[in-house]
């Protein structure tokens, strides 16, 4: 990828506009003679009319183009009377802050134009810098000629044109000021008249203020380097002064469902109105772009030209607005893609004696070939062209539609991140790639995540057929209404960016901002965007769908795991239910971590330090190349370090295959993450949109499609992307989605054809009595013989269906058979949809067909009396043969809650959830525990995981015994396919001591880190004499037919293989078990606090923190406060500075210790602790506005205090900004807090 590019097409003359103003020179007499005599000169002069030849290093010249441009390779913005050149060279920058620059030694360099300016004065640099140029006295001349050979017809300006500068510009021109800008993302310029030194050479000087935080900055800052500079192309333009204001005119096609469509222009002026001032419209014959990049052009419609007057009968406050019907118009769809060059033309009476003139306008006093008087003269002041489409979106009760038809909308975020840049791409072969992989996946919308794309990526999605989500770059700014008059104009701006072309169907004002948004400044905002852009469809917030207040749509982020999401989506069809019904659109979701390849990230880091230095001059490189190994990429994944330690240890703990097969798993895991979560919506919300995050990896997470070195990661996405397009798409529903059968039994599943165009079939369905039939077949052995196969006709939807409901779909149910075996296999289900001896629809699921029941002795199992009541339930089930073998909880050996075996049996297997004593001294002494952990006290700690975070690691060689390899049937393959799916639960979080275990399986987790955590999820030890192995799957018989299948091979594996287990915990570990179960504390929340306000900082003098008597207490008219939350909530809003809590508390008796903390989790912002009047610690630094919000601290209590005191606790606090005060819990405890998570729930 290239950082810095020059591929911004130039605002071009018009070929035929420059052969206009030579023709009466050309064809003189004279120079007709000379040309017959030389006719090889006559053509070469004529294949080189109106090319500027004249160019120097101040950047390329632009270049004229015919009008209308040719269908090969057409461009919107290169035809125009209008001449401009680029100014990409020559440029210098100084920072204002010289030391803020990277060295410090950046004073007066050479920066490339377009670029942003962190490649030269560093990532960090985030100040303020004066760019610098100087235009030659040639390129001056080269000007002064070309502006003084246009204003012999109609008067012209210079301009210098910004495409876009981040983020605060003020221009002059020879040190006088010529104009100033704010806002990092659209187009602006500033008239050079005034400061303009015709003789040169002429100094341009840009000062620009990146200003991080300004409210449109973005998302990209909070990933990566705060971007600024001259990011995007600038030139130089040369415009008539009578003009069409480009940047505010609309042009854009209206679909119309019963009649002609419409072309609907509002055209802005500049520059006072020409004497009987006209617009020509010239609307061209559609073309569109074919998949294999060529162009058709539709030659049978016809051209339509049309003239308008302009006067006060078209003319709006915004401009001349005009409404134009379109014969046999064709449709812009992401199908097909058909697009208009529309060529608008200011035209009235001038004084252009030496300018053509059209027919009908010549002198009659001139005779025959007379040239027209300069008073009858009409004169072309102004051409540009544009190109647009027609169409229409609108929103039909809980439908998307566009042009009359129902849509799915199917997206990729994208926020404009394109490393190694700190700005998003210029590049059209960045743009083309990010196109191509969103339409590979069956994706038919990128949505551009809070920033604004360029217009050329605008100009892609239109010729491509992608549709555009714009979400206006303000993230958690301050929507206020001192703000407003300063977003208006910027939001002003985005519309005019975007509003032309066909392809932006959506637009959101801001993203997760929320209530802190001022409702006036949205409703505002939204009528802005409205009346700026016919036809829009526009939400407030892309955020939760609680959060939208004025929207066109609902939108959610509903990130989260399979198991819980057909619950969350029932829950928001609910909310939609009891409201209006409007199009549900998915704003943010389907995510999915996979393993970054490190030594392709250690590639591409050499590939672009080897670029670097082959760019820089031999005396530049000492000091770069000394610095260049200190710092990573910014791109680089956060966690990277620490990601090559953990394949280091992988690799020691197992074999470096494992780490090999780690990447692949991730990749497979978040592919079918993804897979199902997109089918099962689709299921749920039938008409429902939905975007798919995040098009890139980036260096939180490494959740993209495409990875850090820019490879699209999910090749078999690539080749099955049928299945996610709406061509139709075959869905399956099981019982609980499950995954798992038993072999030997049936199933009964729903099929579903689901797609935007079930209404138009079902229509067929009626009228050409069209039938829909699902033929599915059952594969193993990765092999296309099927052991079973089946049929059945899909029924059409009920009209009486309630709305957005799985009857939106033709549905049928089927039985499935699965064949006997002895031994797990995985297979895959492929269906089919078919329309008579046409296919049209494809879809395949790997499932898991297992062995039935393999009885474990009862004699051999012992339930803990305190096991948790599911897992006993589990624990029957897997015990039992079969259903009706179920023995009751009396034929399970016991043991009382207090670990007192009710029958000795050291040879049975001890099933417990939470450890005491007793379990942990029968462990070390040679039993055998399996522990299915339920989060309670002595229980290691469960919680629940969002499994978008990270993914599975898995070791053949502890999990299948002697056998180091694994196998498409094997049990660690189940684990990889299933752990999301059939056997998703909770997790054992912080694992930080797996390397001691069999870690069978484990989940890695770097989002949003900078390191690399484990998660426990399956594992064993050996524990002393004893083995131990732990379990937080979900093992219930009710969910799946893994589950249970599991727990038996861990029972038979602590019963057949005594000596399976290699991982042994150390003294250490067994010792912080011991701990834990020994650990005494109470939570202070549940004593009585009192606040007392210390306003003017006299409490330490007043020694606040001392006994007193009675009627001297300090405490005494205090009031109640609670210690888990800020005390701003709890009627002390407006406090800031100091204040005091007091309680009282007694130590319990039968606490056996000679040690007592006090201990803090979380502080706003610093605090004093006393206890009995003794100071015991502190935390957070006044001074250095170091806060304690996040430390955990432990104080040791003096050695006098015993068990059974009572102790007196005061505690200053002082907050210096915003909430403060307690608002973490407050522990009285036995041991100090633990560094890390505990080892044990205490």
């Amino acid at each position: 990828m290239q950082v810095f590019q020059k591929r911004t097409q130039p605002v071009a003359e018009s070929t035929s506009t420059t052969v206009a103003a030579i023709l009466p020179t050309l064809f003189s007499s004279a120079f007709m003679s000379i040309l017959s005599r030389h006719w090889l000169l006559a053509l070469l002069l004529l294949m080189h009319v109106g090319r500027d030849v004249s160019c120097s290093g101040q950047g390329r010249s632009a270049t004229q183009s015919a009008s209308p441009q040719s269908p090969a390779a057409p461009q919107a913005d290169a035809s125009s009377t209008r001449w401009s050149q680029e100014l990409d060279a020559d440029w210098r920058i100084d920072p204002v802050a010289p030391s803020e620059a990277q060295g410090g030694t950046a004073f007066n360099q050479p920066i490339p134009v377009p670029s942003a300016w962190e490649h030269t004065l560093g990532k960090s640099f985030d100040g303020s810098a004066v760019y610098q140029l100087e235009i030659s006295e040639q390129t001056t001349r080269r000007v002064q000629a070309e502006l003084q050979r246009r204003s012999r017809s109609v008067p012209q300006q210079l301009f210098i044109v910004f495409d876009g500068v981040a983020t605060e510009a003020i221009v002059r021109c020879n040190q006088i000021p010529v104009g100033e800008h704010l806002g990092a993302w659209t187009r602006w310029s500033c008239n050079l008249d005034q400061a303009w030194d015709p003789e040169g050479p002429n100094r341009i000087e840009v000062r620009v203020d990146e200003k991080v935080g300004h409210h449109t900055q973005g998302f990209l800052p909070v990933f990566a380097p705060h971007f600024g500079g001259i990011w995007q192309p600038v030139r130089l333009e040369i415009r008539p002064q009578q003009r069409i204001d480009t940047e505010n005119t609309l042009v854009l096609g209206r679909y119309r469902v019963e009649e002609n469509h419409r072309l609907a222009l509002r055209v802005a002026l500049q520059g006072p109105l020409p004497e009987d001032a006209e617009l020509d419209v010239v609307v061209d014959h559609p073309r569109r772009k074919l998949p294999n990049g060529s162009w058709q052009s539709a030659r049978k419609t016809k051209v339509l030209r049309r003239t308008f007057a302009l006067d006060s009968d078209n003319q709006s406050e915004e401009g001349f607005e005009f409404d134009i019907p379109l014969k046999d118009a064709r449709a812009w769809s992401p199908e097909s893609p058909w697009l208009y060059d529309v060529r608008l033309s200011l035209t009235g009476r001038g004084v252009a004696p030496d300018a053509p003139v059209t027919a009908g306008e010549r002198d009659p006093d001139a005779g025959t070939g007379g040239q027209a008087s300069a008073a009858s003269t009409r004169v072309v002041y102004d051409s540009q062209a544009y190109r647009t489409g027609i169409r229409l979106i609108e929103t039909r009760g809980d439908q998307l539609f566009l042009n009359g038809r129902p849509i799915i909308v199917r997206g990729l975020l994208n926020w404009g991140y394109a490393p190694p840049s700190t700005a998003p791409s210029l590049d059209d072969r960045d743009m083309r790639d990010e196109i191509a992989c969103a339409q590979r996946m069956g994706l038919n919308l990128m949505k551009f995540c809070l920033w604004i794309p360029p217009r050329r990526y605008l100009e892609l999605a239109d010729e491509e057929g992608l549709l555009a989500w714009v979400e206006y770059p303000t993230w958690h700014a301050k929507l206020v209404e001192s703000n407003l008059a300063e977003l208006q104009r910027e939001y002003l701006e985005f519309t005019h960016h975007d509003r032309n072309h066909p392809c932006v169907v959506l637009r959101s004002l801001t993203c997760e901002t929320g209530p802190s948004a001022s409702l006036e400044v949205i409703e505002s905002l939204y009528r802005l965007v409205h009346r700026q852009v016919p036809d829009a469809i526009v939400e407030d917030d892309s955020s939760w769908i609680s959060w939208n207040r004025i929207s066109d749509i609902w939108d959610d982020h509903p990130y989260g795991n399979n198991h819980t999401w057909p619950e969350k989506l029932g829950e928001l069809r609910q909310f939609i239910a009891e409201r209006e019904a409007k199009p549900l659109l998915l704003g943010e979701a389907i995510a999915a971590d996979t393993w970054p390849d490190l030594n392709a990230i250690r590639n591409q880091m050499d590939r672009q330090t080897a670029e670097r230095s082959a760019n820089r001059k031999a005396s530049e490189r000492s000091q770069s190349d000394a610095n260049s190994h200190v710092e990573l990429p910014f791109w680089v994944l956060n966690a990277y370090e620490s990601a090559k330690n953990f394949e280091d240890q992988l690799a020691e703990h197992s074999s470096p295959d494992v780490v090999m097969q780690m990447r692949q798993d991730s990749l497979d895991y978040a592919y079918q993450m993804r897979k199902y979560q997109i089918e099962t919506y689709r299921r749920e919300i039938p008409w429902g949109g939905f975007v798919v995050s995040v098009i890139r990896d980036f260096p939180f997470a490494p959740m993209g499609v495409i990875d850090s070195t820019g490879a699209f990661k999910f090749s078999e996405w690539g080749r099955e992307a049928e299945w996610s397009a709406d061509d139709p798409m075959l869905l399956l529903k099981t019982q609980d989605d499950r995954r798992s059968f038993i072999a030997g039994t049936t199933a009964s599943v729903d099929w579903l054809m689901a797609n935007a165009k079930a209404s138009q079939l079902a229509l067929q369905r009626s009228t050409a009595k069209q039938r829909f039939e699902v033929r599915w077949r059952l594969l193993t052995d990765r092999t296309e013989t099927p052991v079973a196969t089946g049929n059945v006709l899909l029924r059409p939807p009920s009209n009486s269906a309630p709305k957005a409901s799985a009857a939106d779909h033709f549905q049928a149910t089927a039985e499935l058979s699965f064949p006997i075996s002895k031994r797990r296999r995985r297979m895959e289900l492929v269906g089919e949809i078919w329309a008579g001896r046409q296919r049209v629809a494809t879809n395949r699921w790997p499932i898991w067909v297992l062995p039935p029941a393999q009885k474990v002795p009862q004699s051999r199992v012992q339930v803990h009396a305190a096991l948790e009541e599911s897992r006993k339930d589990w624990m029957h089930a897997v015990v039992a043969a079969n259903q009706n073998d179920a023995p009751s909880a009396a034929t399970f050996e016991s043991a009382d809650a207090h670990g007192e075996p009710g029958v000795q049996a050291p040879s049975s297997i001890l099933v417990a959830s939470r450890f005491d004593n007793d379990i942990l001294d029968q462990l070390q002494s040679g039993r055998s525990v399996l522990l299915l952990p339920d989060g309670g006290p002595g229980s290691f700690p469960v919680r629940d995981h969002w499994f978008l975070r990270g993914g599975p690691v898995v070791f053949p060689d502890r999990i299948e015994g002697s056998q180091t390899t694994r196998d498409d049937h094997s049990l660690t393959q189940l684990l990889v396919d299933l752990q999301h799916f059939d056997l998703a639960g909770s997790i054992q979080p912080d694992f930080d001591f797996w390397q001691e275990t069999d870690p069978w399986l484990i989940l890695w987790d770097s989002h949003d880190l900078d390191h690399v955590k484990t998660h426990g999820l399956l594992w064993g030890a050996r524990v002393g004499a004893g083995r131990l192995i732990v379990s937080t799957l979900n093992h219930d018989p009710e969910r799946s037919a893994a589950g249970p299948h599991v727990l038996r091979q861990l029972l038979h594996r602590l019963i057949e293989e005594p000596l399976g287990l290699r991982g042994r915990l150390s003294e250490e570990t067994q010792s912080r078990l011991r701990s834990s179960l020994n650990l005494r504390q109470i939570n202070l929340a549940q004593a009585e606090w009192k606040l007392k306000v210390d306003s003017d900082s006299r409490g330490f003098q007043a020694r606040w923190f001392e006994d007193r008597e009675a009627g001297e207490d300090p405490f005494a008219d205090a009031s109640s406060i609670r210690i888990d939350s800020h005390w701003d909530g709890q009627g002390h809003g407006d406090l800031d500075g100091w204040a005091w809590y007091s309680t009282e508390v007694s130590i319990p008796n039968d606490w056996k210790s000679d040690d007592f903390y006090l201990c803090f989790t979380g502080v706003d912002d610093h605090y004093q602790a006393f206890v009995n009047g003794r100071k015991i610690g502190q935390a957070g630094n006044i001074d250095r506005k170091e806060t304690a919000f996040e430390m955990r601290s432990s104080h040791r209590l003096p050695d006098t205090v015993k068990a059974g005191d009572r102790l007196r606790i005061r505690i200053a606090v002082y907050d210096w900004y915003g909430a403060g005060g307690i608002f973490r819990p407050v522990f009285l405890r036995t041991t100090p807090l633990p560094a890390g998570s505990p080892l044990l729930r205490e």
